[in-house]
């Protein structure tokens, strides 16, 4: 007799270990995909706004780059060192844009 009252302890407490373990996984589930969810819109409006500044900046400088080059084309009449300048310039956008898109500081 004694013995069973030990088995129903024991498995009354067994039982209510599982049902906690459960219980704490389902919770931690939730909250964890909550947490997910968040930090993914948080990343892509990060995203969507890093794009454009990236793109406003880019268009500022290239609008820029190309009034100077065809200023030096017209002024000196040589095609061959606007279109250097045009090409430096591409390269120098090109850089700025990877170095902004991998959280450097913009240049100034």
């Amino acid at each position: 007799m004694m013995l069973s009252v030990w088995a129903w302890v024991v498995a009354t407490a067994v039982l209510s270990s599982l049902l906690t373990v459960g219980l704490a996984a389902l919770v931690a589930r939730r909250l964890l995909r909550r947490v997910e969810d968040r930090l993914e819109r948080r990343l892509e409006e990060s995203l969507a706004r890093t794009a454009v500044e990236v793109g406003d900046a880019m268009e500022a400088r290239l609008r820029r780059v190309v009034s100077d080059a065809v200023g030096e084309f017209r002024s000196s009449g040589l095609a061959a060192g606007a279109t250097r300048t045009a090409a430096a310039t591409g390269a120098e956008l090109l850089q700025e844009g990877l170095r902004l898109l991998m959280g450097g500081p913009p240049k100034p």
